[in-house]
């Protein structure tokens, strides 16, 4: 499994977000929706920062 966050660069919220993860000792992947806005289209974001636990096949978990 792994978990990624989806954010843009100088979003406050995302930076709380990372500062959270980073602090609980998760181990996380960043994605910057404005250079990669397919993975953002491909989970059907609106709005950031959004964090998605994927599988090993890259589906997303519930």
């Amino acid at each position: 499994m792994r978990l990624i966050k989806l954010e843009q660069p100088n979003c406050n919220p995302c930076k709380m977000v990372s500062n959270y993860l980073e602090q609980a000792n998760f181990q996380f992947e960043t994605v910057d929706v404005t250079q990669e806005p397919e993975v953002a289209s491909r989970f059907g974001v609106m709005g950031v920062p959004v964090t998605i636990l994927l599988n090993d096949q890259g589906e997303e978990v519930n």
